[in-house]
């Protein structure tokens, strides 16, 4: 993108894969007119479409400067911000960021109960816009398949789903480390959320206790593991894959 873009409200954008803290983030802003998924069917309908190249870049620009005109977000704290990392490091080159982070076997749990919720929510029939999201996340993507991991039947297809899945874990974190600004980037793990406020106030210059120690609630609500025990040696292997390149990197 060459194209500056203008955003007269939002000064902070978060950075991060869904379930990484986002809501967690709206909260503590509250104050400051966070909007957390802001538009998100049409935002993860185009966004998705143009990260799988099914979408103009043109199309993508005219998008995001309605979208920040319209919804005027301070912080934009949007889970679906990812799929379009280059685009809004150039389109807005003075806009800050959070980076969220979170370790790969808690958040692709996390990931699997979110979609059990919305399987539940939709009666299993998901809406045509997530599937399409999904694909991005996997060729593999089927409700069905999810569903099968749910009850504990498990294949080589279900296995290549989650693999995808762990693999576009990898590189989007990659990319996040490699290419957000790190002057105008605060790098957050989702552990650390609650008790990083103070940092926060200070790396965006704000005042003194003028974040919210709200929280939310998490939808889900589904306790423990539910990752299959077949995945586990890929969930291993990307962590430390990802864990090397931190360590010889930062």
């Amino acid at each position: 993108m060459t194209t500056q873009l203008s955003s007269p409200h939002c000064q902070i954008t978060v950075i991060s894969l869904p379930r990484c803290g986002t809501s967690s983030i709206a909260s503590i802003f509250q104050d400051f007119g966070s909007i957390n998924e802001s538009d998100e069917k049409n935002a993860v309908c185009l966004y998705s479409q143009y990260a799988l190249n099914l979408a103009p870049l043109i199309d993508l620009n005219k998008y995001l400067v309605n979208r920040y005109r319209n919804d005027t977000p301070w912080i934009d704290c949007s889970s679906f911000n990812f799929l379009i990392i280059p685009e809004l490091i150039s389109g807005f080159p003075d806009m800050k960021f959070i980076a969220l982070y979170r370790e790969l076997s808690p958040w692709l749990n996390s990931f699997l109960k979110m979609l059990l919720y919305y399987f539940k929510l939709y009666d299993t029939q998901l809406p045509t816009w997530m599937t399409e999201y999904g694909r991005f996340y996997s060729s593999h993507f089927s409700p069905l398949r999810f569903l099968n991991i749910f009850n504990n039947i498990v294949g080589e297809a279900e296995i290549a789903m989650l693999t995808d899945f762990c693999q576009v874990w990898l590189d989007t974190n990659l990319q996040i480390r490699r290419s957000l600004p790190k002057d105008r980037t605060f790098y957050l793990d989702t552990k650390a959320i609650s008790f990083s406020l103070p940092s926060i106030e200070i790396f965006f210059d704000l005042k003194s206790n003028s974040l919210s120690s709200s929280s939310h609630i998490n939808k889900a609500r589904i306790v423990g593991d539910i990752l299959p025990t077949l995945i586990f040696p890929v969930v291993k292997e990307v962590q430390n894959s990802f864990d090397l390149f931190v360590n010889e990197s930062f």
